[in-house]
């Protein structure tokens, strides 16, 4: 990996993808990748628990309910 004067900064927003996140967010840790957050918006399968257990050094943030729906449909 070559070093980089930039620090990335990367924000991924799930709904229901844990096993699709999984290997996002492993691609992201072997590249370097360490400033990332997660926004999961209500997933029941499992996803916020994912980022918690495997990738406990990004941040997570936890909807209730799956917010980017609401916003999509106006």
């Amino acid at each position: 990996m070559v070093a980089s004067p930039f620090v990335l900064g990367v924000a991924v927003v799930s709904y229901n993808t844990r096993d699709v996140l999984a290997i996002c967010l492993e691609s992201l840790v072997s590249e370097g990748v360490e400033d990332v957050t997660v926004v999961d918006n209500g997933s029941t399968d499992g996803t916020a628990e994912l980022v918690r257990d495997r990738f406990p050094s990004f941040r997570l943030t936890t909807n209730e309910e799956n917010r980017l729906v609401a916003v999509l449909s106006g």
